[in-house]
């Protein structure tokens, strides 16, 4: 048996050499629907090999996006450069994409090897070659002995895998996927998250994933474009979007965060060290920020409930931030409790903990009286 595809870099040494440019450029790309900006002078690089991810909430512009890189809609303005080659004038069917979409399309009166086979019989490639290419992609997708089963017959993993082929058997140089495991349940989704990845990662090929679903992207991304009316927000490695996101809207968008309004007292531009005054006591908070202050300018700090402490006795450490409160309320999640916690300034603040014990012996309860601490280096500093 012929094969499919010759093995490949790892990930990070394909994105870490120097000497590559970017495998796509999205260069000043805007369209217009009925005098509504769906995408606003979009610019964006992919390398090559890259599992990258394009999230935001419905009608921010990320599947409209999406199309015009296929080439399913044309832009008002702007390029799409492909491996050093221009799209502007090249038909969907020409380009060297291929697109998953969240439907699956896949065609119920054909067989899975049916169905898998589809584009590269369209082709008219020898019938020899066919069976080879679609036999090794059956086994890489997970598919083995279900050659002959109609659609009908699959779960709904299966059928994903199947359409996952049929995107794939062609070896585009980009795979496009439009809300690939929407219709997948939840545990199925996690399962399904690491067989994209290492399908992904064996076959070096540059993914592009469009979600609304901020867990998926962060499991899933080399890197994440996280997408509002039209614009690119921010752009960086899951954990650099969710550690340091650069405003309030990309904090609130990953997980659950904190958040206390304050004024910048002062910033030591060498190393950045921040100093910040709550509005709502003289609290003073402390941290780290990349982002340039001038004293007196308004600040939000932003904390995760998980870099929070629950303490039944006041720390005395100087270097974490301390909060009295009362239990307010509690919701178990199995792995962690999320504890509500009402304070006499600040409002409710949020705080979690992994449930290192079972249940029964988790002695917090609501009303109790508790102590919040957190270290500076926990605090983000934001401009609104």
């Amino acid at each position: 048996m012929s094969k499919l595809f010759s093995k490949s870099k790892s990930l990070n040494e394909s994105i870490n050499s120097k000497s590559r440019d970017a495998f796509i450029q999205i260069d000043g790309i805007s369209k217009t629907f009925n005098a509504t900006n769906a995408v606003k002078n979009v610019n964006l690089n992919i390398h090559k090999g890259e599992l990258f991810t394009i999230l935001g909430g419905s009608g921010c512009g990320k599947s409209t996006l999406l199309k015009i890189i296929a080439g399913l809609e044309i832009p008002d303005q702007g390029s799409v450069v492909i491996d050093g080659i221009d799209m502007s004038n090249i038909p969907a069917n020409e380009r060297p994409i291929n697109m998953m979409f969240q439907s699956y399309a896949v065609f119920p009166h054909m067989s899975v090897f049916q169905n898998i086979a589809y584009g590269l019989k369209k082709e008219n490639i020898p019938k020899s070659v066919i069976e080879d290419k679609v036999a090794a992609m059956i086994k890489l997708v997970q598919l083995d002995n279900l050659d002959n089963r109609m659609p009908n017959e699959l779960s709904g993993g299966q059928l994903q895998r199947v359409a996952l082929g049929r995107a794939l058997v062609k070896q585009p140089k980009v795979l496009l996927l439009d809300e690939p495991l929407a219709a997948l349940d939840k545990k199925l989704r996690e399962q399904t998250q690491f067989e994209l990845m290492n399908l992904q990662s064996e076959l070096n090929m540059t993914f592009i994933v469009v979600t609304h679903d901020q867990e998926e992207a962060m499991t899933l991304s080399s890197r994440i474009a996280l997408m509002n009316k039209g614009e690119f927000i921010q752009i960086g490695s899951p954990s650099q979007i969710y550690e340091t996101p650069i405003n309030r809207y990309t904090a609130d968008f990953f997980g659950s965060i904190n958040f206390f309004d304050g004024e910048i007292i002062s910033q030591d531009q060498k190393t950045k060290k921040t100093i910040a005054k709550l509005q709502s006591c003289n609290s003073f908070i402390y941290g780290q920020s990349n982002q340039q202050f001038d004293t007196k300018d308004a600040v939000i700090i932003g904390v995760r409930p998980e870099k929070i402490a629950i303490n039944v006795k006041k720390p005395l450490d100087n270097e974490v931030s301390v909060i009295e409160g009362k239990i307010e309320g509690l919701a178990y999640y199995g792995d962690r409790n999320l504890y509500r916690v009402r304070t006499e300034k600040h409002g409710i603040i949020l705080a979690s903990s992994q449930n290192f014990e079972r249940s029964e012996l988790i002695k917090k309860d609501w009303k109790d009286k508790i102590f919040l601490s957190w270290h500076q280096n926990a605090n983000v500093f934001l401009k609104d």
